[in-house]
């Protein structure tokens, strides 16, 4: 977005968040086809490296996070650290309903034992505005330009592939399986927010895993929670004033509360990953080079400095380069059984059922 941006305005970027948004609602309507590019071994490599390119943030925020005069400071460290474990203490010890609100338990404890070291100020709460609402088209009418749908269209499939993770996630935390109507449903109304980021002057959203983390710490799945969650988001971004009253709360507390949410998420891909046959050398070399393509592009960036902008953003992208391989060896290993039955790649039968098993 920002190669766009300089080169073309914002115009262009939002055209072509608009426009690959629309290219990725086409595509889901086959998405039963690629799914079966995804068999657990594909899944739970991808989770895992989500969890290790998240990790470092974590600690970094707990720290202090990047740039702070106190970065590393003991305060911050026993705030964050403490903030972890009463997160996990709550989240193992404590009744049904700590362990449903450990997270804020763990938040507001931390944030009012920040308090008397000076690192809560809100100050800024009282120059936001009570209300504000985002016009559309607010920096001209979008263009749709070919290089910059193209180029916005190569990171929707990355988002894409994050998304069938979030799925697969969310079935490991909650021992379900997720068929592929409700999966289809979904990513429809994924590309159909990224239409409506571009319209309201907005980046392409996500399905963080984050907020499955927070489904398998606090123990509640139930829908209703969910849309309330979705109508307090709205009333925050009316509302700038509750929002930056959110964004007070101390870096280091926030870095403790995020290890235990980013923490889950790798465990989560080890536990698909046990559920593969590793004694099978095909799985083990798929997994092997995959997770260290991943690791290596994600702590590495500069190993692709030679090549085109917008190829070394992408090669230089852990969890593209995790997801690229993986797939790439199981379709080179398995490609016999996958034409000769025409159907999906061994062991995989999307993401409805592979985790069941």
């Amino acid at each position: 977005m920002i190669i766009i941006g300089q080169a073309h305005g914002l115009p262009a970027v939002f055209g072509g968040v608009i426009a690959s948004g629309a290219i990725l609602f086409v595509v889901c309507m086959g998405i039963n086809r690629i799914l079966k590019f995804f068999p657990p071994i594909v899944l739970g490599a991808f989770l895992t490296m989500v969890g290790v390119t998240l990790i470092p943030t974590a600690f970094e925020n707990l720290a202090g996070g990047a740039g702070a005069v106190n970065f590393g400071s003991p305060i911050n460290l026993v705030l964050g650290f403490g903030v972890l474990l009463l997160i996990v203490l709550l989240n193992q010890f404590g009744n049904t309903l700590l362990r449903s609100t450990a997270l804020l338990i763990g938040l507001g404890t931390g944030t009012l034992l920040a308090i008397p070291f000076g690192l809560v100020d809100l100050s800024p709460v009282a120059g936001a505005a009570l209300f504000d609402f985002n016009l559309p088209f607010h920096f001209g009418i979008p263009e749709f330009r070919l290089d910059a749908i193209l180029i916005m269209t190569l990171f929707s499939v990355i988002n894409m592939v994050q998304c069938i993770g979030v799925f697969a996630f969310l079935d490991n935390v909650r021992g379900t399986t997720t068929d592929e109507v409700t999966i289809t449903r979904g990513m429809r109304a994924q590309s159909l927010s990224q239409m409506m980021a571009g319209v309201f002057n907005s980046f392409p959203s996500a399905m963080f895993n984050e907020n499955v983390s927070v489904v398998k710490l606090s123990g509640n799945d139930s829908r209703q929670s969910v849309a309330f969650a979705a109508v307090m988001l709205l009333i925050l971004s009316l509302c700038p004033k509750l929002s930056t009253f959110i964004t007070c709360i101390p870096t280091p507390v926030i870095g403790g509360a995020m290890v235990a949410l980013f923490g889950t998420i790798a465990a989560a891909g080890v536990s698909i990953l046990a559920k593969v046959d590793l004694s099978d050398n095909k799985n083990t070399l798929i997994l092997g080079a995959g997770l260290a393509a991943g690791v290596g592009a994600h702590f590495t960036t500069d190993a692709f400095s030679g090549l085109p902008e917008v190829a070394a953003m992408l090669f230089s992208n852990g969890l593209f380069m995790v997801a690229l391989v993986t797939v790439v060896l199981n379709v080179v290993f398995n490609w016999k059984s996958f034409w000769e039955k025409g159907q999906s790649l061994p062991p995989c039968e999307g993401v409805a059922g592979q985790l069941a098993e």
